[in-house]
């Protein structure tokens, strides 16, 4: 479980998050605990806060949208590719494996298709939105 402390505007709050499943995390804050999905987090914080804590659960807004891309859900290292450009992968492949707060996470192809760009190497270092793959 990751710790964080928050301060706004004088009050500091606690939050804690744990990842149960893809997309699904168990989230305390000062005590109280919710299990939510990313979606949900992301609406609630933006419907709570700044636009720029929301960028902590979304792909950041600034940047645009590749057809077919595949982005980090968090920051990590990618520890092991498994596809190179030009490769055909059906959906469900794995494409890379990203280390994130020791534990390994593997990113699999969302639909069938050509791998057009590997946008990343084995031990480099990726933050969250960051373009992975595209798949055509």
């Amino acid at each position: 479980m990751r710790e964080f402390r928050i301060t706004i505007d004088k009050d500091e709050f606690v939050v804690r998050v744990e990842k149960l499943r893809h997309g699904v995390y168990r989230v305390e804050l000062n005590g109280k605990q919710a299990v939510v999905s990313i979606e949900e987090i992301a609406e609630k914080i933006s419907a709570q806060v700044s636009p720029v804590v929301t960028g902590l659960a979304e792909k950041p807004e600034k940047l645009e949208k590749e057809p077919g891309g595949i982005y980090a859900m968090l920051p990590g290292t990618v520890v092991k590719i498994f596809v190179n450009e030009g490769d055909n992968v059906n959906a469900g492949d794995p494409i890379l494996v990203l280390e994130a707060m020791k534990m390994e996470n593997e990113i699999t192809s969302p639909k069938s298709g050509v791998v057009r760009k590997l946008n990343v190497r084995k031990g480099e270092k990726v933050e969250t939105g960051d373009l992975l793959a595209i798949i055509e």
